[in-house]
């Protein structure tokens, strides 16, 4: 994945009744990936042009073995919730497939865009207008 995640409309080919659009949401231990904070869980709803509901998918996701959840007062998640999650690394392939070709959209997007910039690096989308996702080399 490179540059930003987030595009707008214009910058997209085709119509705009083409367009799809995935709502996208992040729970997160902390405000700051590069400073230890991990993503809790994932939250995607996917839809046409008029709004329809295409695709929904979510998960939670365990931060890795001493990573503390932070303030779970903020966001409901807990330790116990998240032990059996599949880690980050688990789940990104399908992270992707759901964003891929979709107009992302988010309430905090530079927030989202820069934890998944960071931890989906060195994943990558691949295939015209497949749902081929995978790792680099």
């Amino acid at each position: 994945l490179t540059g930003d995640l987030f595009v707008y409309p214009s910058a997209l080919t085709g119509g705009a009744a083409d367009t799809e659009y995935a709502f996208l949401d992040l729970e997160t231990s902390g405000l700051h990936p590069k400073r230890g904070a991990r993503v809790l869980e994932v939250g995607i709803v996917r839809t046409d042009a008029h709004g329809a509901v295409l695709a929904e998918w979510s998960t939670l996701v365990n931060p890795g073995r001493g990573k503390d959840v932070g303030p779970a007062h903020i966001h409901r998640i807990t330790d116990r919730m998240v032990a059996d999650a599949p880690r980050f690394a688990d789940i990104v392939n399908d992270l992707l497939c759901h964003l891929e070709g979709a107009v992302v959209v988010a309430h905090n997007a530079t927030f989202e865009n820069t934890f998944l910039a960071l931890l989906t690096d060195p994943w990558v989308m691949t295939g015209p207008g497949g749902r081929a996702c995978g790792r680099r080399g």
